[in-house]
């Protein structure tokens, strides 16, 4: 009889908590200089949210947009939590209002075919845009090996439903994680691994030999501008300085890159940042600083991805470039899972004069996101 290719994840993943301890793809990156500089702000849950994988801010009006995707429904493992059964959502929360008022502003329903994941928000001064990462179905009904595509949805200024203005598909999208808008309908976009199979995509990981890449989608279609990335995650661009940051999960170290005129982005020459931990999605500060959300073992996130354990570590890094050009490394959030497992995106919410500050982690197997608050007009 074939075997599906849910059995022959399934048994991929066990092999990889095998052979994992041989030195493989799930072992902890080389360690780096991280220091301990914990915030200790005080946070809630917010919720219920599943799924909240990835969160795009829009600082000037404190509005966070979240995108959620109701896995253990999409995986048969439990009941949709949405009343209509759909598994995908994107919610707006007003971080100027205390609690936080969520809205959910899902466009025209897709069913089981909208599962965002990655997002970024584009505002050029006449029109805002939200992009975003959809992941398809594969043929056992599940995310992986189902490969992707990515919807550009118009914002409106309030809380109604966003709208699809266009869907970006290619070949060369088999495992699409993050997006970065830079203007017009250019995006860049991680490619996790090459592989266009479920098996294939776990032991890529499993072996640290996945062929992710950064790519680019400019007027005249996608082009390659980084790679192979081990498991490309994280994206994040700083469109003033036209510079690109791209982490990889295997390695843990965060790549930069820079853009001339209206080409693809470059290797800017500068050694990657190494974070001693297997990185995930990224958040630019407007100070120019990031943020990253990483997980100290990739075994246990697989794992408690899979059920098998209860609970999995949440970090949130801050790197902050020194005046010698180096780049500093802080820990300034740490759970062992009991308040958030698996956390896999942070950004940083600041008013007008800094005496309100809101700390958003999300998760992509949780059933909310936490909100930490930071009020007062000393920064940490």
């Amino acid at each position: 009889m074939p075997m599906s290719g849910s059995f022959l994840a399934k048994a991929a993943v066990l092999l990889s908590s095998i052979v994992a301890a041989q030195g493989c793809g799930l072992l902890p990156p080389s360690a780096a200089d991280v220091e301990t500089a914990h915030w200790n702000w005080p946070c809630e849950a917010l919720g219920p949210i599943p799924g909240p994988e990835d969160i795009a801010l829009d600082q000037g009006n404190g509005i966070a947009y979240v995108s959620s995707t109701d896995r253990l429904a999409v995986d048969g493992r439990a009941k949709p939590v949405a009343a209509d059964g759909s598994p995908g959502r994107i919610y707006r929360i007003d971080l100027k209002a205390d609690p936080p008022k969520v809205d959910d502003v899902t466009p025209a329903a897709d069913g089981r075919d909208f599962l965002p994941q990655g997002i970024d928000l584009l505002d050029d001064g006449m029109e805002r845009r939200l992009f975003v990462v959809n992941r398809r179905q594969a043929r056992d009904g599940g995310i992986c090996g189902g490969g992707g595509e990515v919807q550009i949805l118009s914002v409106p200024t309030d809380a109604s439903p966003m709208r699809r203005v266009k869907t970006i598909r290619d070949g060369r999208l088999t495992d699409p994680n993050d997006v970065v808008a830079v203007g017009g309908d250019a995006f860049y976009a991680t490619n996790s691994t090459d592989a266009g199979s479920c098996i294939g995509q776990t032991l890529g990981i499993l072996f640290a030999r996945t062929g992710g890449r950064v790519l680019y989608h400019g007027s005249d279609g996608f082009h390659n501008v980084a790679g192979p990335i081990e498991h490309a995650n994280g994206i994040a661009a700083d469109r003033t300085a036209r510079r690109l940051f791209a982490g990889s999960t295997i390695d843990g170290r965060i790549h930069s890159y820079e853009w001339k005129g209206e080409g693809p982005a470059q290797p800017d020459g500068r050694p990657p940042v190494a974070v001693g931990m297997h990185a995930d999605n990224l958040f630019r500060m407007s100070d120019g600083s990031l943020l990253v959300a990483a997980h100290p073992s990739l075994l246990r996130f697989f794992l408690y991805a899979r059920g098998m354990v209860d609970t999995a570590a949440t970090r949130v890094l801050h790197i902050t470039p020194g005046a010698d050009g180096r780049q500093t490394v802080r820990e300034i959030f740490a759970d062992d899972g009991t308040r958030l497992s698996a956390g896999s995106s942070a950004v940083l919410y600041e008013n007008g004069d800094g005496s309100r500050r809101r700390l958003l982690i999300g998760a992509v197997h949780a059933d909310h996101l936490l909100v930490c608050k930071g009020d007062g007009r000393e920064r940490p």
